[in-house]
Parts: C-alpha cells; structure tokens; sequence
C-alpha cells in the first residue's frame, strides 16, 4: 500500500505514548525500526521529552510510570518530574 499521511504518526502525543502498555507498543510500532529501541529505550526518550517541554499536564502520566516494570523508565520518569517540579516553582507568577 501507498504510504499516507497520519498525523497521529507525524507528531504523536507524548502523554500518550507514555502510556502504552506492552501490548499498546506491540500493536502501534509492529514492522517498524521503533521496535529496535524496545519499549523501554521509547519511553525512557518520551519521559525526557516531557521533562523537557515542562508542562504539569504530563505529572500524571509521568507519576504513573513510576511503576513500571522497566527500571529505565522510572528512573527517567522521577527525572522528567522533578524537572516540570523545579520548572513550575521558578516560574515567576
């Protein structure tokens, strides 16, 4: 089939992607290259994303992903949190 744009595919939604479970990443990533990085090696590049944009939007993904089963990924996930933290109290009012 013809490749087509999918906007979905272009510009995923972080919060979102955080949120895949195993299966949610095998279904959305099968025959893809982003199957190489694993699930973990995704996430763990999600959660810094979002520490990074600094929106609170993304504490409760993020503080979900504390429980994860890959350490990788609670390691970035307490990361990007106290990053959108520290971001949040220096912003002036």
């Amino acid at each position: 089939p013809f490749l087509r744009y999918d906007p979905e595919w272009v510009a995923p939604k972080l919060v979102d992607l955080m949120a895949l479970d195993d299966a949610g990443f095998r279904a959305r990533f099968r025959g893809t290259p982003v199957t190489r990085a694993k699930r973990r090696g995704l996430l763990r590049n999600v959660a810094v994303a979002l520490g990074n944009w600094g929106s609170p939007e993304a504490l409760p993904v993020l503080e979900r992903a504390l429980h994860d089963p890959e350490p990788l990924v609670r390691e970035h996930a307490a990361w990007a949190i106290a990053r959108i933290r520290s971001q949040v109290r220096s912003c002036p009012v």
